[in-house]
Order: C-alpha cells, then structure tokens, then sequence
C-alpha cells in the first residue's frame, strides 16, 4: 500500500524507515558522508533489518538535524 505522508499520524511517520540514499537526501549529505559520520559515532545509528541493507527511522533524523540546529544556536 502507498500512503501519503501528511495522512499519518506523526507517531507512525517518525517510525517509517529511509534506506541510505533517501537518508542522505533527507538530511542534505551526501551517502560518503553519511557512511564516514556512522563510522566516527557522529550519526544516528541504522537498523540493520536484512544483511547488510541499513535503514533510519525519520523520527532519529529529525532528531538529528534539530539537536545540529541547537548546537549551532549554542556557538552563536
């Protein structure tokens, strides 16, 4: 089934899970980057469903991307 995102309750958008290269768009990084912020602990972790196919629940990237926004406000 194809469900739009805006007819979801949050709390099931925030669990839906992006594989790396919807992850990289979402978050405005490219997948090297992604991969090299996993490998220094800078990235939230990916869920490994299947070998080696990584997935992200929307809800940790917005996560993510909100505490980069408060860090920022901090140096500023």
């Amino acid at each position: 089934m194809n469900f739009a995102l805006n007819t979801l309750p949050d709390v099931v958008t925030r669990r839906r899970l992006l594989g790396i290269e919807p992850t990289a768009e979402f978050v405005g990084r490219s997948v090297p980057e992604i991969r090299r912020l996993i490998r220094l602990g800078l990235f939230p972790k990916p869920l490994k469903l299947n070998g080696r196919r990584l997935s992200w629940r929307i809800g940790d990237l917005i996560d993510w991307i909100d505490s980069k926004a408060e860090q920022q406000k901090e140096t500023a």
